[in-house]
């Protein structure tokens, strides 16, 4: 590793903000996208189709979710090289990100169908909606290897703190995705395939923005394939990608369970919960600003073997996280009402979700320490211990939902998602000065 001396940096709110402000609306970008699409669909289609979109767009979400680990363990490896002075380790980096994007994406195209298969059977979807589900989804996964390779190319990006970049490729990517949304569905008549095929373009315009980045950056050839495939390097990618992706999952089972729990209740309950739960949704956008610069930072301060920046950072991104929560949580508790009348029309569920309202808007502030924590973890590439955590996390939830459904019926539901969300954060950030103290003492850490 290069002399920490070599790659002295400071830790500002400056620095904080940069990140955590583009990336804050990079993220918004995501929900934006699938707003527009339901809104195209919903126009003129039928409500099979519609349902058939919403279900596409929910198994692409389960892939990409899955699958982020591309991006997060690109930025951490990224991050900690930059601070060490490494270019060539940089180069390297995304370089097997790419590999990796091509071999999974390949991969969801071949196999689209068994997923497919596998995703109805759970989802119960009727032959209505399952047959245009399946256009759209076997269309869509023609994108997956450019939507992969675009992970690794924005991981490269926000572990070089380029977030402003970042949030111009993601803009690109929103635009282009509504502009030719609406010229495939209306102008073409090509129906739910043209909101999954602009989808695709919208996939191919940003990788070529990220080529054209890759190519002043000087790295768009790659090194030799035995540098590549470098047996230590592939092992510890593999490792850590195994981790965050078995992590990424539990959390996906998490909100499945909370879901099914929630249908469990009834269609009123279901209902409700399904138009505050984007109120958590929403928070998260925006919180996951602060997680993108706790990565990109505290990755690079441990490849500097820069203590003092790294606790730094800790301190700044909790401290901004705290004012961010709490204004967050101020605001839907002034405006969750309205929110929830624009949602819907029905009285019912209007007047059920706004009664739970509250522990939604409550989830901002029990989730931010899990945020922040997210982010030094993974830009650690601590990710055993944050799967682990995870687990554990899991059966905080449970064990209260268990507990809270006989007393508090979906209250206990809301508040077994709050201790959810706290219990993640607060066992990251009692284990992280043990983990810091065995990171900069050079000693391996998992």
């Amino acid at each position: 590793m290069a002399d920490a001396a070599a790659r002295p940096f400071d830790v500002s709110l400056r620095a904080v903000f940069g990140i955590a402000v583009p990336m804050s609306l990079a993220h918004l970008s995501t929900p934006l996208i699938g707003l527009v699409d339901m809104a195209v669909i919903g126009q003129g289609g039928t409500a099979a189709v519609i349902g058939a979109v919403a279900l596409g767009a929910l198994l692409f979400n389960i892939i990409g979710g899955g699958l982020n680990f591309l991006r997060m363990s690109t930025t951490a490896w990224v991050a900690q090289a930059f601070g060490a002075g490494e270019p060539h380790e940089i180069r390297l980096t995304l370089w097997r990100a790419l590999a990796l994007a091509a071999v999974f994406g390949v991969l969801v195209v071949i196999f689209i169908e068994p997923i497919l298969w596998a995703f109805l059977t759970i989802m119960g979807a009727s032959a209505a909606v399952a047959d245009p589900l399946r256009e759209y989804a076997v269309a869509r996964a023609w994108g997956t290897p450019l939507h992969l390779a675009n992970y690794a190319i924005l991981g490269w990006m926000l572990g070089l703190g380029q977030a402003k970049r970042a949030l111009v490729l993601q803009t690109l990517l929103a635009l282009t995705n509504i502009v030719l949304s609406v010229a495939f569905v209306y102008g073409f008549g090509w129906g739910i395939t043209g909101v999954a095929w602009a989808s695709n373009a919208a996939e191919v315009v940003m990788l070529a923005g990220g080529v054209m980045v890759m190519a002043r950056a000087g790295i768009l050839r790659p090194p030799p394939w035995r540098q590549l495939a470098e047996r230590a390097a592939v092992i510890r990618v593999m490792s850590v990608n195994a981790d965050l992706m078995l992590r990424s999952l539990i959390l996906i089972a998490a909100f499945a369970f909370f879901n099914g729990a929630s249908a469990r209740g009834g269609d009123l309950v279901l209902a409700a919960n399904a138009i505050i739960l984007n109120i958590f949704s929403l928070s998260t956008y925006l919180l996951d600003g602060l997680a993108t610069a706790a990565e990109a930072l505290g990755g690079r301060a441990l490849g500097a073997r820069r203590r003092e920046a790294f606790d730094k950072t800790v301190r700044l991104t909790l401290l901004v996280g705290t004012g961010v929560s709490l204004t967050i949580t101020v605001l839907w508790l002034a405006t969750g009402g309205p929110f929830v009348a624009f949602m819907t029309t029905a009285e019912d569920v209007r007047a059920m979700a706004t009664t739970y309202l509250p522990w939604a808007a409550l989830t901002a502030l029990t989730g931010m320490i899990a945020f922040v924590m997210d982010g030094f973890y993974i830009g650690a590439a601590w990710t055993r211990t944050m799967r682990n955590m995870m687990i554990v996390s899991l059966i905080v939830f449970m064990a209260a939902w268990w507990v809270g459904r006989e007393l508090f019926g979906n209250h206990g539901l809301w508040l077994a998602l709050n201790l959810w969300l706290l219990a993640r954060g607060v066992t990251l950030w009692v284990l992280l000065p043990r983990m810091a103290s065995a990171a900069f003492a050079g000693r391996t850490v998992r």
